[in-house]
């Protein structure tokens, strides 16, 4: 996969998949109706290569250090072997070319491997006619790296199918496929077949449970889009009948993800801090204020995103100042102080969160870590 398809990709896949809605009230901010959309199908469709960046994935870290270190010595003694006819030197030595951003050098060794039946590369090459538009010929190719038993080209095969991104559309067998990819771990499958039960697609009806089965897989396999798509799943209330929910895991999820540069995760984790929800009992506006700069500083957000960010930062600010404010008085009237382990109803205001309590029936971490059965008492 070359290197301006990945720098699509990042640009791509990350920057519209949840967008979230907060009606903010200045003198309560009160933060409502976060509204987030299906993930958009082109950037899911940028996720099916997401895994392979510039393939090397599908080398060893020994392969990986080989090449990195010294591309001109790897291509030297490449050379020799990949002229020769072995397949995997001509396979590494188009990612040695690669490196040294010499583009035709590696598709022509790159084709010649695919040529030969190496599977990795003939899936590269499908990726690489793809970026061009030849959605046919890439077809055909990803078809014949599965046939070798390549399970990301099953992924894209079954993606191709039911798109007819190649002019044929078969969504039965694309939908079999993905079926087959995911249970043979591959971890876009696995995150598409997550969304596919969470929305209620493809004949599926909504089943929180089998989404939140199949992205844990994706998500166990590091990929951030499945970590923040899980948090999503723990997010959704029992009232809407998700016996998932879990806000604590939900809101770790979303940190998790947004560490991997997730805009939209770091959005979210932001937007709970904001609210006191998630993995706080009460509204943490310095903790908001971190990830909404995350937010705003990161490549991959969206203009909307950061414009967001930047009017809930400037909301934090203001609502800090009347926290600190509240937590004077609390302490004038009652002593405590931050740190303190009191009861929430020492405090005097809705804004003041400057005093620390124990887990009590009605905090989401209660309802996780106590198991508590009333659902009515977790928010």
């Amino acid at each position: 996969m070359v290197a301006g398809l990945h720098t699509w990709m990042q640009r791509c896949r990350l920057t519209s998949p949840r967008t979230a809605r907060a009606n903010v009230s200045r003198s309560t901010a009160v933060l409502g109706g976060v509204m987030r959309s299906k993930w958009h199908l082109f950037t899911l469709g940028a996720l099916l290569s997401l895994w392979a960046h510039i393939s090397f994935a599908a080398l060893t870290q020994e392969e990986v250090d080989y090449l990195t270190g010294n591309p001109e010595r790897a291509i030297a003694e490449l050379v020799g072997p990949a002229k020769g006819g072995d397949i995997s030197a001509q396979y590494l030595i188009s990612h040695a070319y690669r490196l040294r951003k010499d583009e035709r050098e590696a598709d022509a060794w790159l084709r010649t491997a695919a040529t030969g039946g190496h599977p990795d590369a003939q899936f590269d090459f499908a990726l690489t006619l793809s970026q061009r538009g030849k959605g046919n010929d890439a077809l055909a190719w990803f078809e014949r790296a599965m046939a070798k038993g390549h399970v990301g080209a099953k992924t894209e095969v079954a993606w191709s199918l039911y798109f007819g991104h190649s002019g044929m559309t078969d969504k039965a067998t694309a939908i079999r496929l993905r079926k087959e990819a995911a249970e043979a771990n591959d971890r876009v499958a696995q995150f598409w077949l997550g969304d596919a039960y969470r929305f209620g697609l493809d004949g599926y009806a909504v089943d929180y449970e089998a989404a939140a089965l199949w992205l844990k897989k994706a998500a166990d396999q590091g990929l951030r889009e499945a970590k923040a798509e899980l948090g999503d799943v723990y997010l959704v209330p029992r009232s809407s009948g998700n016996p998932k929910f879990r806000p604590y895991s939900g809101h770790e999820l979303y940190e998790e993800a947004g560490n991997l540069g997730h805009a939209g995760a770091q959005f979210m984790a932001g937007l709970l801090y904001m609210q006191g929800k998630g993995k706080v009992m009460t509204p943490d506006y310095d903790g908001a204020r971190k990830w909404f700069a995350q937010v705003i500083n990161n490549e991959e957000a969206s203009p909307e995103q950061k414009k967001k960010a930047q009017l809930l930062t400037a909301e934090a600010v203001k609502l800090r100042e009347m926290q600190l404010a509240d937590a004077k008085k609390v302490r004038g009237r009652t002593g405590a102080f931050a740190g303190d382990l009191v009861p929430l109803d020492s405090a005097s205001s809705s804004h003041f969160s400057g005093v620390n309590r124990l887990p009590m029936p009605g905090d989401f971490r209660y309802c996780e870590v106590f198991g508590s059965s009333d659902s009515g008492n977790c928010r």
